[in-house]
C-alpha cells in the first residue's frame, strides 16, 4: 500500500466510481505505483460489479491515471502514473468565479389589503351563545344502562305500609326482632348482592311465611330441597304418585268363596 498515491487520490476531484477503483489500486500498489489485484478483488472492494471495474479502469487509462500490461494467461499488471502527472479534472482545472454580495434585494412583502374592507360593517367584538338552540343527539353506539339498585339505609325503619303488611300476614308477631334482622343481614351483605331496586318487595318477601312460600312446591322448584326434588323424581319413576294399585287378590278371593 502506497501512502503518497492514496493521499494523492483521495485529493482528486474524480467522481465516485472511477474515484474508488483509483483507490483500491493506490491500495494495492507499492511505493513505485505497481500492483496486480484481480478484478473480483478491485470489486469487492469498491462494492461493485466486475463491469462496473472494467469500465472505470478502461476510464482511468484514457485519462493518465493508470497504464495496464495485459498479460495472457498471467494477472494484469497496472502501473499507477506519478501524481504530478495526473491530469486535473474539470472541477479543479476551471477558474474560479467573481462572486460580489448582492446590494439589491427583492422583499416578499406583498400588498395586503386591511381586514375588514372599508365597506364592509364593524367588526362585532361581543357574541351570543345560543345554547338553548343546541341539541345533543345520543350516539348510536350508546346502550340503554339499566336502572342501578341502592343499600339498605344504616338507619332503616319500617315504613307505615311496610308495619301494615307484616300485621297482615303475620297477625299478633313481634315486628321488632324481625326488622332489626332484615335489617343487620342486607347491610351486612356485601358488593352487588347487597343491592335492591325495590327494598319493599324484598320486606315482603321477608316476611311472609313460610308455609305460604311453600304452599306450591311444583310451581316454584328453585324452593324444593334437594331431597324433597329427589323424592318426587323417584315418585315419579315408580308410579308412587298415581295412588295404590288395585286389590286384584281381594276380589278373586271373592269368586272363590
Amino acid at each position: 500500500m502506497s501512502i503518497a498515491l492514496m493521499t494523492a487520490a483521495w485529493k482528486t476531484s474524480l467522481p465516485q466510481t472511477p474515484k474508488m477503483v483509483l483507490l483500491a489500486l493506490c491500495d494495492n500498489a507499492n511505493d513505485e505505483g505497481e500492483c496486480y489485484p484481480s478484478v473480483q478483488t478491485l470489486a469487492a472492494k469498491c462494492s461493485v460489479s466486475d463491469r462496473a471495474v472494467q469500465m472505470q479502469l478502461t476510464k482511468l487509462e484514457e485519462m493518465g491515471f493508470v497504464v495496464r500490461d495485459i498479460r495472457a494467461g498471467r494477472s494484469t499488471v497496472y502501473r499507477i502514473a506519478k501524481p504530478s502527472e495526473w491530469p486535473q479534472t474539470p472541477e479543479r482545472s476551471s477558474p474560479p468565479k467573481d462572486v460580489h454580495p448582492r446590494t439589491t434585494f427583492t422583499t416578499g412583502v406583498k400588498d395586503v389589503h386591511p381586514t375588514p374592507e372599508p365597506r364592509s360593517p364593524h367588526p362585532r367584538t361581543s357574541f351570543t351563545h345560543n345554547h338553548h338552540l343546541t341539541v345533543t343527539e345520543p350516539s348510536g353506539n350508546q346502550k340503554a344502562r339499566s336502572p342501578k339498585g341502592t343499600r339498605l339505609p344504616a338507619d332503616w325503619k319500617p315504613s307505615e305500609s311496610q308495619v301494615a303488611f307484616f300485621k297482615a300476614v303475620q297477625p299478633g308477631a313481634d315486628l321488632t326482632p324481625v326488622a332489626d334482622r332484615f335489617r343487620d343481614y342486607w347491610i351486612a351483605v356485601p358488593g352487588a348482592k347487597g343491592l335492591k331496586l325495590d327494598w319493599d318487595a324484598t320486606w315482603r318477601n321477608w316476611v311472609r311465611p313460610k308455609e305460604e312460600k311453600r304452599a306450591n312446591p311444583a310451581s316454584n322448584p328453585g324452593r324444593q330441597s334437594a331431597a324433597e326434588r329427589n323424592a318426587a323424581t323417584i315418585a315419579a319413576l315408580t308410579g308412587r304418585d298415581r295412588g295404590p294399585p288395585p286389590d286384584v287378590f281381594g276380589g278373586f278371593a271373592e269368586r272363590v268363596d
